[in-house]
């Protein structure tokens, strides 16, 4: 794990910003500053990682969604 964080590009996503033609990272209005989400799809379903929502765990205990 270490010598892949040696490695690592830090990218600054002001609106969007597409990795590898996978993933869609964009940047939102969410619940706190900065917050954005991330889009990609694998086996023919699509998936959204709700960064700002994740932030905290008990977001997660009771079940918010976007």
């Amino acid at each position: 794990m270490k010598r892949m964080l040696e490695s690592a590009q830090v990218h600054i996503v002001l609106e969007e910003y597409r990795y590898e033609d996978k993933f869609l990272f964009k940047v939102i209005g969410g619940h706190t500053e900065g917050s954005s989400v991330i889009y990609f799809e694998e086996d023919n379903k699509q998936y959204v990682i709700a960064t700002d929502i994740s932030k905290y765990c008990k977001n997660h205990i009771i079940r918010i969604s976007i």
